[in-house]
């Protein structure tokens, strides 16, 4: 399984791979243009389920994009950055 919510950490990663040589502009460029080209529905035999407001589903099949449930859409991801935190000093 894979979550929507890690996807643009993956497409930031992409650019520092290039920045850092690791692989060339080209490479990354390729690479972010077929995520966000899928997530648009517009990479054949992939498709993320949407709720009717139109947020992904939180977890989908990586190969397929098909999920257990529509019902698990998100609209936040990572709510645990939202619970209050100790500052350690």
């Amino acid at each position: 399984m894979a979550a929507s919510g890690i996807v643009g950490l993956g497409l930031i990663f992409e650019c520092v791979g290039a920045a850092m040589g690791w692989q060339t502009h080209a490479e990354a460029q390729e690479r972010v243009l077929l995520t966000l080209r899928s997530l648009a529905g517009r990479t054949p035999g992939f498709a993320v389920a949407r709720n009717p407001r139109g947020f992904f589903a939180h977890f989908f099949d990586p190969e397929t994009g098909e999920t257990k449930d529509a019902d698990g859409c998100m609209t936040v991801s990572y709510t645990h950055l939202t619970l209050p935190t100790k500052r350690i000093v």
